[in-house]
């Protein structure tokens, strides 16, 4: 691998912006960086070739196919003799979603796992108040997964 020379404003410019959109054209990014699209061709190979840019790929989110925000994946501790009622509880809540109910021993946290796609954060509190009032259930941990990842607007990125 080619030594590094670090990134600079255009640098971060161009990954921003290919981040957004992978598509996008070096005159369009030279055009917005006012610099030439050689200048913009070129800077993209070395990024390349210095392993900060590793290429580009087509990324289908959950949001995009089926109109979910997020999926709910919940840690739950249920009472041990109830495990397969409360498991076909689950089924019965959610018999119109898509969703995952397996028994599952990670440790003595938890005992079983209820992943669920969600259509925005006021389904998140709904699935998480529906499994949380079962009497069976001892204890929860819920984790959100959102497609908020790898996004332009997140990235703290500046000048080596």
């Amino acid at each position: 691998m080619a030594r590094k020379k670090g990134i600079d404003e255009i640098d971060i410019k161009i990954i921003k912006r290919l981040l957004r959109n992978s598509r996008t054209s070096f005159a369009e990014i030279a055009e917005e960086c006012n610099v030439s699209t050689l200048t913009i061709r070129n800077r993209y190979n070395r990024l390349k070739k210095e392993g900060i840019i590793k290429g580009s790929t087509v990324i289908a989110t959950e949001e995009g196919i089926r109109g979910v925000e997020g999926i709910v994946d919940s840690g739950i501790m249920v009472n041990n003799q109830r495990v397969d009622q409360f498991i076909k509880h689950v089924h019965s809540l959610f018999q119109n979603k898509i969703h995952w109910c397996l028994p599952i021993k990670f440790n003595q946290r938890y005992n079983v796992s209820v992943t669920v796609l969600a259509k925005g954060i006021q389904e998140v509190q709904e699935i998480k108040d529906a499994l949380v009032q079962h009497p069976d259930v001892i204890s929860i941990d819920v984790s959100i997964w959102t497609a908020i990842r790898n996004m332009p607007q997140n990235l703290n990125l500046k000048p080596l």
